[in-house]
């Protein structure tokens, strides 16, 4: 049975400049994760995603390899989680809600805060719900200030892509999927205008409290026998 290691990346660029071994089974687990050959690019990986401030890494002690990685910024004043990913091999273990929780804990500046991301995956977004407040969601208005800070983190971004609240028109390139993943929350999404196969995609966001998600750090690690924190 593998255990994986749940590790904080003290300081990403350095650190990832000094290993390009790791670097590169993180762009191998980014690519795996995705239905599409070769999506995401490497290239754009190493520049756009894992260049961040905050990086929790998940190492497969059996394998002796990284399967998994969550990538944080601050985008308009929001905790912007920039990328996610676990190894095809490796999901349903629990990696993904206990990455996302650990990189908020290390991001988050302040004992509350918003958390933001885009996304065109309702595997994604059902794990987020789960870590926080996200939204939008199904049963209820986005809050002002949400909404707020979804507007502002788009035009942070710059787009150059149509901004329909809360999607982005052309987000991406190309679909970053075959296509997406059968969960409940994909008709939700889908019926908020994104169209993942033109690379739509959703602005989510959710105000955080810093006890509530370290609780929700250790909540996932206890009852996970297969994860463990581990230090640089």
């Amino acid at each position: 049975m593998d255990v994986f290691g749940l590790e904080v990346v003290q300081n990403p660029e350095e650190y990832l400049s000094d290993n390009p071994e790791v670097e590169d089974q993180l762009v191998k687990s980014a690519q795996s994760a995705f239905s599409r050959p070769g999506v995401p690019p490497a290239d754009e990986t190493k520049e756009h995603v894992l260049d961040v401030s905050t990086l929790v890494l998940a190492y497969d002690f059996e394998e002796d390899e990284y399967v998994g990685f969550s990538a944080a910024d601050e985008v308009a004043g929001t905790v912007y989680e920039g990328g996610i990913a676990v190894a095809e091999s490796q999901q349903k273990n629990g990696l993904g809600k206990a990455m996302l929780a650990k990189t908020i804990e290390h991001q988050l500046d302040g004992d509350t805060g918003i958390v933001t991301y885009r996304t065109q995956n309702p595997a994604m977004y059902d794990c987020s719900r789960k870590v926080f407040n996200a939204q939008p969601f199904e049963h209820g208005p986005v809050s002002p200030k949400i909404y707020e800070a979804i507007s502002d983190v788009a035009e942070a971004m710059d787009l150059d892509e149509e901004f329909k609240h809360p999607v982005v028109k052309g987000a991406y390139s190309d679909p970053m999927y075959t296509e997406l993943p059968d969960r409940d929350s994909r008709d939700f999404l889908e019926n908020m205008g994104m169209n993942y196969e033109n690379g739509d995609a959703v602005i989510i966001g959710g105000k955080v409290e810093r006890q509530e998600i370290e609780d929700k750090v250790k909540q996932y690690i206890s009852e996970n026998p297969r994860i463990e924190e581990i230090s640089q």
